[in-house]
């Protein structure tokens, strides 16, 4: 699932996630702050699992999560817990390297896991089997596509849509979501809001973590309920 952006701006960055998943899936709970552990956590909730594929922490300005490694791999349930637990887990972790060398990935299906914390930007990917870390450049705009449902052909049409986004248009909120809505080519199996309607299969959520001045606000807008929220995220939330 998903399809992921990062944009940085002059007063911080838009990262912004479009949720493709199952329509038979049950509704996420719309994002709010959660008490994990001794910190508060703005996150959506994901019922099925009760992990989340996004959300933020005092330790971490943006994590967000998609299904798949580098390549589409056979889904061989079960497994050992939801990968939205790993957001979770890691949004209450100071520390993502020690994190990554800590935590048991192993009997959890391939995800790719991007991760913001102090002025890193992080690339983790599990692909069962192993674990690969890869620090981004932070002044780069990058988008990523979730390899269990996107070829590597479509990855990179959705690499040039985004390239030409970039050259052409504001980048601000407004123009960024613009992008999540609608990109692509007039097929809906493969546009930046997907719908594969033979399998009951498309986007149904757009997640924003937006950082402006020092600040933090999640935007988020389910399209199949129409439900919204825009929840502000406040600095101080270490709980001792």
């Amino acid at each position: 699932m998903c399809t992921v952006t990062f944009v940085p701006t002059e007063e911080g960055f838009i990262f912004t996630s479009n949720r493709d998943v199952s329509y038979q899936r049950p509704y996420a709970e719309l994002p709010k702050i959660h008490m994990e552990g001794h910190l508060k956590v703005l996150m959506p909730i994901d019922p099925m699992g009760s992990g989340s594929w996004i959300g933020l922490s005092p330790y971490f300005h943006a994590v967000c999560l998609l299904n798949g490694g580098f390549v589409n791999h056979k889904s061989n349930p079960p497994y050992r817990h939801s990968r939205g637990l790993v957001v979770r887990d890691l949004l209450r972790h100071q520390d993502l390297p020690k994190f990554s060398s800590e935590y048991n990935f192993h009997g959890i299906e391939p995800f790719t896991l991007i991760a913001i914390q102090d002025k890193t930007l992080y690339e983790m990917v599990w692909t069962g089997k192993q674990l690969y870390i890869k620090n981004l450049p932070n002044h780069q705009s990058y988008i990523w596509s979730s390899a269990t449902l996107y070829d590597a052909n479509i990855r990179q049409k959705r690499i040039d849509w985004f390239q030409d986004w970039l050259a052409n248009y504001p980048h601000d909120l407004a123009s960024l979501r613009g992008f999540h809505e609608n990109a692509g080519e007039g097929n809906p199996r493969n546009n930046v809001m997907m719908d594969w309607a033979e399998m009951e299969v498309g986007t149904v959520s757009t997640t924003t973590i937006l950082k402006e001045n020092g600040a933090h606000f999640m935007h988020y807008k389910d399209w199949k309920t129409q439900r919204s929220a825009m929840v502000k995220f406040e600095s101080d939330l270490v709980i001792e």
